[in-house]
């Protein structure tokens, strides 16, 4: 294999599981995402950062209290849309303007977004569940963040996004969000398909992250 330097149309992705990237100190993956497109654009490269929590499903799709792991781990986002409107188009043309239908995680309720990237070099997607079929064949680079589950439980009390009381975010994150993430890792494997791992239980170890892809 020969190494060669960032080329057009290519997508990276940052995989959830709270916190790491270069020398971490406590943060997940929107800091990480941040942290690669800053770098990206000093190198004067063209960057469009998208992130996964905006395409949620609303809760009353999302959401179901019969096998509520499973149920989440289906229709948590609205994969289809994401990719067949936003993602491929703007891999192929490297341009685009798109009015979507985004959803406010917190109130439950969509609003309007205009996307506008024109002339894209790089594409970084960041979210959850992102190795699933079939659209981890678009991805060229895959950064996986390991986390353990009482890490990722801390930075949520601490976060509380959703808004929800400390008793109610426990009981989410205890009998949907982990057992969803244990579905994925069992049926997609995502650290075994990732490029590079980082491993965020390890704050004081610093990462290299590549700037650009193998090919043969």
């Amino acid at each position: 294999m020969k190494r060669r330097g960032l080329t057009k149309r290519k997508i990276f992705i940052y995989y959830p599981l709270k916190r790491g990237g270069f020398k971490p100190k406590f943060f997940g993956k929107g800091v990480v995402a941040n942290e690669v497109f800053n770098l990206l654009q000093a190198k004067s490269l063209k960057v469009a950062l998208v992130s996964l929590d905006a395409w949620h499903n609303s809760q009353d799709i999302r959401f179901n209290e019969i096998n509520s792991a499973q149920h989440f781990y289906e229709n948590a986002f609205r994969w289809e849309e994401l990719f067949n409107s936003l993602i491929i188009p703007l891999k192929s043309q490297k341009s685009i303007r798109l009015e979507a239908e985004l959803i406010d995680i917190k109130t439950d309720n969509f609003y309007s977004y205009i996307y506008d990237f024109q002339n894209i070099d790089i594409i970084i997607i960041e979210g959850i569940f992102l190795f699933k079929e079939p659209f981890i064949k678009e991805y060229d680079f895959k950064l996986w963040l390991n986390c353990s589950f009482e890490t990722t439980l801390k930075r949520a009390l601490s976060r509380r996004q959703e808004g929800l009381t400390k008793e109610q975010t426990i009981y989410d994150y205890q009998t949907t969000y982990f057992p969803a993430q244990t579905i994925h890792f069992k049926q997609d494997n995502p650290q075994k398909v990732a490029s590079l791992v980082i491993d965020n239980d390890l704050p004081t170890k610093n990462y290299d992250i590549p700037l650009g892809v193998h090919t043969l």
